[in-house]
């Protein structure tokens, strides 16, 4: 770095000097003037710290209640199934229509006759009449083969060794198809007479006749209203009756048949 000779620099002040410039002394006063200001500045009192405005805590949620809750977390149902859900009360409407109505339980003397033919019957002649080892009771073959109930009665009461001899026609000799006959095809029947009851052997043989024939069923009706007044008292047993008696026997139900038009003769559902 090289030196400025002092006599260039006295020069320089005095040629500033006579064009009234500064010469540099001033800058000096100046500074110090300016170190003055800096030093009051310095000495005065630091302004008063500016309070800081915290933010208030936001509020805390209300609890959701647990049903609005339930519902939110609800499976929601398709779009798709809504259409479906507006038409099924059309649908059960057309459906109910085609229901049939529910078959009427048998009652009193008829119900009695149907737990017997399970028990008793059903094992030759089929649960629902069709035939197996005994012939067919069902699609009214009962009634070609017996339209007079005392007949059937005595059948029933009497089977095979006691109704008559091998060959011999039970039933209706004038029977379409052909007349039956004891000892022919499927026509061995046992004797109920001495196991069942009058009540019993009746009721069963009425369920034959109205399950399986096709009789009416206020015949069973007619019956029960009979023995619940007295007018028709039923014998303790039909072992050992004839069919005269077996008729005579049956005569109030029958005359009450004929009278309301059910049968048109005496046989209890022809």
């Amino acid at each position: 770095m090289t030196e400025i000779p002092d006599y260039l620099l006295e020069r320089s002040r005095e040629r500033r000097a006579a064009l009234g410039l500064s010469t540099g002394e001033g800058a000096e006063t100046a500074d110090t003037t300016g170190t003055t200001v800096e030093s009051s500045a310095a000495n005065a009192p630091a302004p008063a710290p500016v309070a800081t405005i915290e933010p208030a805590a936001p509020a805390e949620p209300e609890p959701t209640p647990p049903y609005v809750e339930a519902a939110d977390q609800r499976a929601r149902m398709p779009i798709w199934a809504t259409p479906l859900v507006l038409f099924l009360p059309i649908w059960a409407f057309f459906y109910v229509g085609t229901l049939e109505d529910p078959p009427v339980e048998a009652t009193g003397i008829l119900a009695q006759g149907g737990e017997i033919y399970a028990t008793s019957c059903a094992g030759c002649h089929g649960g629902t009449g069709g035939g197996a080892s005994g012939p067919a009771l069902a699609d009214g073959e009962v009634l070609l083969t017996f339209p007079n109930a005392a007949e059937h009665l005595l059948w029933v009461a009497q089977g095979t060794a006691g109704y008559g001899n091998a060959g011999e026609v039970y039933g209706d000799p004038d029977r379409p198809d052909g007349a039956r006959t004891i000892g022919g095809t499927n026509a061995t029947m046992p004797a109920f007479g001495g196991e069942l009851s009058g009540e019993e052997l009746l009721s069963v043989v009425l369920y034959e006749r109205i399950e399986h024939g096709g009789a009416l069923e206020e015949i069973a009706t007619i019956a029960n209203e009979m023995i619940e007044t007295g007018e028709f008292e039923i014998p303790e047993s039909f072992d050992g009756l004839e069919a005269e008696e077996i008729n005579a026997t049956i005569d109030a139900i029958t005359e009450r048949a004929v009278e309301e038009g059910l049968v048109d003769e005496i046989a209890l559902g022809e």
